[in-house]
């Protein structure tokens, strides 16, 4: 049993989640559409533990990167979304996505960034990245 087994719908992402993983080969970027309470972040975070996951049905759940992606202290998957109040992203926090895109991970094989509110980012926001 995996962790995708706990979340209930979304069949075709799940499906196509597991195809990444076994194959090793994850694609740059997913983009997770939805109205909120939809599951997004929940959605957004296995993606993240089974591109780190170390365990042999990923995401397990059990290894260190899918506890600590969890606990939402994994050193390796960064958060990033507007700050509270703002509705865009700030030039400073995609310079500093971009920058920190450069320096090897810490812990993981990889790097994850979950982008959130990303239709609200600004032209050049998008073009940055």
């Amino acid at each position: 049993m995996t962790l995708l087994d706990r979340f209930f719908g979304n069949n075709k992402a799940k499906e196509a989640l597991v195809f990444y993983q076994r194959d090793g080969r994850f694609p740059h970027g997913i983009l997770l559409e939805g109205q909120e309470g939809t599951g997004r972040k929940t959605f957004a975070r296995m993606i993240a533990a089974a591109a780190l996951c170390e365990g042999e049905n990923a995401p397990c759940g059990q290894c260190r990167h899918c506890k600590k992606i969890w606990k939402d202290i994994h050193p390796d998957v960064q958060w990033i979304a507007p700050e509270p109040g703002k509705k865009s992203f700030k030039k400073e926090q995609v310079e500093r996505l971009r920058a920190d895109a450069w320096i090897k991970p810490n812990e993981a094989p990889r790097k994850v960034y979950i982008l959130c509110e990303t239709q609200y980012m600004t032209a050049w926001a998008q073009n940055a990245l």
